[in-house]
């Protein structure tokens, strides 16, 4: 018979609201990071539904579609006529695998994150293993605090989403000099690791450059000729620029590139609004991702610029599937989450199963999704 714990509450007493996340995903979360960090062991039961929902200010149906997500990732467990428990495979059982996920908080507006991370989840229920999850926000520092916590809680493989932090991550070093499976999602150009301990990792990545090649031909079959690319960031490593670049050098046609856009959107609102005023000649801009596209179209529209026929707009990333009344539906480059879920948990499989072969580099295909943000070049010609 499980141990019957009447009062405690393992966690701070109060509303858990998570940024780009509803409440049972923001307390699901909260809760499944306490248990793994040992707030309650393996076999003690959680508070009941009541004594959780007006400790956390929220409803029992909140509450019980928080625990059914755990009870999905084998933190907690169902005991018939006696409540929930945390799952007696949270405690370090022999041959119980657990997969530790680190990746950056979601942004609103922007669902890339939470897709790709449902995509994980939806792989791991068909698998027997135990979930992890760590919140980074792409900080080194915070990233060698993450994986401290899952390597006490007994991971054993590791998925980073996306791998890109700008400083050297000390702990992820260790975990990989140590041979335990990892596998690395993005382009980790940024890391300052020598390339015999990135190459130890299993890679998965978007095909950047094919989906702007694809942006870019679609732009030039519509007759554009002045387009410009614009980036936040670092372009060192930026392989979507280097897609930009070498199409303008294939059709002989000047380099229109904005580069360093600032991150924050007000202020990258200012910068924005100054570059179109002072290049009005530009007739299609490809952005980075489908933030940045998302605020050239609003700079552009509270300047009278008409969004498709004036001025045309792509995207990258298909994050952004609700868009605000009046706002116009964006071309972009589109990723299959389903399938990056898919062949993380793959590879994991693989190197988990025994598997010392060369790490894999899996690169999933860019489609382009056309929708309402671009038209034929105003004066242009259309080219078959």
């Amino acid at each position: 018979m499980p141990r019957r714990i009447e009062k405690k509450n393992f966690m701070k007493a109060g509303r858990i609201e998570i940024p780009g996340k509803n409440l049972t995903d923001s307390l699901a979360e909260k809760m499944g990071d306490a248990i793994m960090q040992g707030a309650l062991g393996p076999g003690e039961l959680l508070p009941p539904l009541r004594q959780l929902a007006d400790h956390h200010k929220v409803g029992i149906v909140t509450v019980k579609n928080a625990i059914d997500k755990l009870i999905n990732l084998n933190i907690v467990e169902s005991v018939p006529r006696v409540g929930y428990r945390v799952h007696e495979s949270s405690s370090k059982v022999p041959g119980l695998i657990k997969i530790g996920v680190i990746y950056r908080k979601f942004r609103p507006r922007n669902t890339s994150m939470q897709s790709t991370i449902s995509a994980i989840e939806a792989e791991i229920r068909k698998r027997d293993w135990l979930l992890m999850f760590a919140i980074s926000e792409g900080d080194t520092y915070i990233e060698d605090a993450c994986i401290k916590r899952l390597r006490n809680a007994g991971m054993q493989a590791l998925i980073i989403v996306p791998a890109i932090v700008g400083k050297k991550s000390y702990e992820l070093e260790k975990w990989i000099k140590e041979g335990h499976p990892t596998v690395l999602e993005g382009h980790p150009g940024h890391w300052l690791f020598p390339a015999d301990i990135i190459n130890r990792c299993d890679r998965i990545d978007v095909d950047n450059a094919l989906g702007v090649k694809r942006s870019l031909d679609y732009l030039w079959s519509l007759g554009h000729k002045k387009i410009s690319f614009m980036t936040t960031g670092k372009v060192k490593f930026n392989k979507r620029l280097k897609g930009y670049r070498a199409f303008i050098k294939k059709n002989n046609i000047p380099d229109r590139s904005v580069l360093g856009i600032p991150k924050n959107n007000d202020e990258a609102a200012e910068h924005i609004k100054k570059w179109i005023k002072q290049n009005k000649m530009v007739t299609a801009i490809v952005c980075q991702t489908d933030d940045l596209a998302f605020n050239v179209v609003e700079v552009a529209t509270s300047l009278g610029i008409n969004i498709p026929s004036e001025l045309s707009v792509i995207g990258f990333g298909n994050d952004i599937v609700e868009f605000p009344h009046g706002m116009i539906p964006l071309t972009t480059v589109d990723y299959s989450r389903k399938e990056l879920g898919s062949e993380c948990l793959r590879m994991l499989d693989s190197r988990l199963g025994g598997n010392t072969e060369i790490p894999e580099k899996v690169y999933l295909d860019t489609p382009l999704i056309i929708r309402e943000s671009c038209s034929i070049c105003p004066n242009g010609k259309l080219v078959k």
